[in-house]
């Protein structure tokens, strides 16, 4: 699991010390949600429950996370803020997903 150098942290979330240490060691706070970027899927985003990322199917490998938001609704707006700064920044999606990319830590 990568996290992005520049990773969002809800204002919606409680204790963002606290996540950003568990995030030193790989662990996720419990019942968030994820905003990734995933170079195998044609999405520019996926969002994931923290408890479904360790689950089998879902291959960490290709995932870049790039905000932990409260719950899904807050992930939904994080999406939205993201993309949207990003359009105002560069005027279309081109790029999007090779720009966050090379944010990696």
């Amino acid at each position: 699991m990568l996290f992005s150098k520049y990773l969002l942290l809800s204002e919606k979330l409680d204790d963002h010390v606290g996540i950003l240490k568990g995030l030193k060691q790989n662990v996720l706070p419990k019942n968030s949600f994820i905003v990734c970027i995933n170079n195998t899927s044609k999405n520019l985003m996926d969002i994931y429950y923290s408890v479904e990322i360790h689950k089998p199917y879902v291959d960490i490998n290709n995932l870049l996370i790039i905000a932990i938001c409260k719950d899904k609704s807050d992930a939904k707006d994080k999406c939205a803020q993201i993309l949207g700064t990003f359009i105002a920044e560069n005027k279309s999606l081109d790029g999007f997903k090779a720009k966050f990319c090379s944010r990696t830590t």
